[in-house]
């Protein structure tokens, strides 16, 4: 795994490596999976401030991409592991 040059991180990753760094076990997933729960009931519980709409929308935004961003991440790892179940390999699957 080398750093590649960007302007952000970036890691030069083998399909191999890049699949196996997508798998959550199953606590990551619970922990993931309450994550968006906590985020999903505060966006439920946004006031609404007709004063200060601005700042509504971007809270509201916020929490969606924080959603969002975990939801990919869950569905990044669900992917590796059909991945992995199709290729028949040998390679674990953390629990």
């Amino acid at each position: 795994m080398n750093i590649l040059p960007s302007l952000f991180t970036r890691y030069a990753l083998t399909e191999q490596e890049h699949i196996e760094g997508c798998l959550l076990n199953a606590n990551q997933k619970a922990v993931i999976q309450n994550l968006t729960a906590d985020i999903a009931e505060e966006k439920l519980l946004l006031k609404f401030d007709p004063s200060n709409v601005a700042a509504y929308q971007q809270r509201e935004a916020e929490l969606q991409g924080q959603i969002g961003i975990l939801k990919f991440l869950l569905a990044a790892s669900d992917e590796a592991e059909e991945t992995i179940r199709n290729s028949n390999t040998t390679t674990h699957i953390p629990e």
